[in-house]
C-alpha cells in the first residue's frame, strides 16, 4: 500500500495532466482536497495521521476511468494512464 504523501503526489500528477492550460500548471493540495471532494483542512488532517481517504479517492479515480488497482500500486505512471483514453 503507498503512503498518504504518494497518493497525494499521484493524483497532482493527474491533476496537472488535466489543467495543462492553467498558468503556472502547479497543483497545490488545495487543489487535491477539492478534486476528491474534502475540505484542504480535513486533507491535512488526513496526510498528518498517514490515513488514506480511500473512498474519495477511489470515487476520484472511477469518475476518471482510473484503475484503482493500478493507481495503488507502486508503478503507477499518471502519463501512460491518461494518454491511453
Amino acid at each position: 500500500m503507498i503512503s498518504v504523501e504518494e497518493a497525494v503526489e499521484k493524483l497532482k500528477d493527474i491533476i496537472s495532466q488535466e489543467c495543462q492550460d492553467e498558468k503556472n500548471g502547479r497543483v497545490f493540495d488545495k487543489h487535491v482536497a477539492s478534486a476528491i471532494g474534502l475540505e484542504t483542512s480535513k486533507l491535512r488532517s488526513y496526510i498528518y495521521k498517514d490515513n488514506l481517504p480511500i473512498l474519495e479517492i477511489t470515487m476520484f479515480l472511477l469518475s476518471k476511468n482510473i484503475n484503482v488497482n493500478e493507481f495503488f500500486s507502486k508503478k503507477f505512471e499518471a502519463e501512460e494512464v491518461l494518454n491511453n483514453d
